[in-house]
């Protein structure tokens, strides 16, 4: 198995400069590595799906490969703790979430 992912963040930079994006976790980076080749593999199919047989592939990927995605992941934490010394994860509020709904997800919400 060769590891593609690194430590070294995200390939798209952030949006806004003043947004600073969270480090990776393990699977993302999993996820990462074998997005391409489950595109590949599956032409066509929506990225929800191909989200759900990274998912699945991860689930029961061997325990050695897993720790190293881990791994992958604590450097890149370590890296963003060095790049980014006051950042503090701040999840988006309520009113920020409902904003970016769409008033199909709105109408749904509202019902429950």
């Amino acid at each position: 198995m060769v590891f593609k992912a690194d430590a070294s963040g995200p390939k798209a930079p952030a949006k806004t400069a003043r947004k600073v994006a969270r480090p990776r976790n393990a699977f993302i980076l999993y996820r990462g590595d074998w997005h391409a080749e489950t595109v590949r593999q599956n032409p066509g199919m929506h990225n929800n799906q191909i989200s759900k047989i990274i998912g699945n592939q991860w689930r029961f990927e061997d325990g050695a490969i897993k720790q190293r995605y881990k791994e992958l992941a604590e450097e890149e934490k370590r890296q963003h703790a060095i790049d980014h010394p006051g950042y503090q994860y701040q999840p988006r509020k309520p009113h920020e979430k409902k904003k970016r709904m769409s008033k199909k997800k709105l109408a749904a919400a509202a019902e429950k």
